[in-house]
This record gives C-alpha cells, sequence and structure tokens, in this order.
C-alpha cells in the first residue's frame, strides 16, 4: 500500500491571536530527504492564512514534516 502524499500545505493563525504589530511569519518547510529549509511564504495579522503548494510531487518515506515560523519586522513599512 501507498503512503499518502501531500500537495499543499495550509498555515493559518487561529481566531484571537495576533502577530506583533508591523511584522510577518515568514512559513519555511524542510523535508526528510533534506537538510535545508525552503520558503513558502508568509502570513500577517492583514493577512493571516496561506495555501503554499508543497515542494514534492511524489510519496515521501514515512517521516517527520517540519515547517518553521520566523517572526520579523515587515519589510514594506520600514
Amino acid at each position: 500500500m501507498a503512503l499518502p502524499f501531500f500537495t499543499h500545505v495550509i498555515i493559518f493563525l487561529l481566531p484571537g491571536t495576533y502577530l506583533p504589530p508591523n511584522t510577518t511569519a515568514t512559513i519555511y518547510i524542510q523535508m526528510p530527504t533534506s537538510q535545508e529549509s525552503k520558503l513558502l511564504g508568509e502570513i500577517s495579522n492583514e493577512k493571516p492564512s496561506a495555501m503554499f503548494e508543497s515542494p514534492v510531487k511524489s510519496e515521501l518515506p514515512k517521516a517527520t514534516i517540519r515547517v518553521g515560523i520566523e517572526i520579523a519586522a515587515r519589510k514594506d513599512i520600514l
């Protein structure tokens, strides 16, 4: 039996959860077959959810997928 694979990653802030003012949360993903993290995109208080396409289009061995979030100052308002 083949393991299922995913095609998208959905990230969202829970209701009532906010980032610090004038910041964004940058979303990265690390696949089990790589040591590097890939940038998916970002979310903010103004755009609290996003759907990102998976960087992998085939089945993965059973493993842990890591999604990292980094909060930083927004570049468009500096």
